[in-house]
């Protein structure tokens, strides 16, 4: 019988965080770096979406740093997100990926 694989949370946090990451380079123009932060700023003003999660991105760029810069051995991370901010991160990537259109 075959194993079920499981995605720890702060792995599957990280990938949504990278989604938002990567769609915010593409998508904001007038920041002064790529920083996730800087592009956080500079888009809050652009778009909807960003002033609406603003507060909620500005802790999971804290989190994800914890969970990236203080990994000190293979799968193990400092801190793992609770599942609810793992739905969280992934249903705002989920809205920048598929937008809904404007009638």
């Amino acid at each position: 019988m075959e194993k079920a694989v499981v995605t720890p949370l702060s792995e599957r946090f990280e990938v949504a965080f990278n989604q938002i990451h990567n769609w915010m380079q593409k998508n904001i123009k007038n920041a002064r770096s790529d920083k996730f932060t800087d592009l956080l700023h500079a888009g809050f003003q652009l778009h909807s979406i960003i002033r609406k999660h603003f507060h909620d991105l500005k802790m999971f760029a804290r989190l994800r740093n914890s969970i990236v810069h203080d990994k000190i051995e293979l799968g193990f991370y400092i801190a793992e997100p609770h599942t609810r901010v793992v739905d969280q991160i992934e249903n705002i990537a989920t809205q920048l990926a598929l937008p809904r259109n404007a009638l």
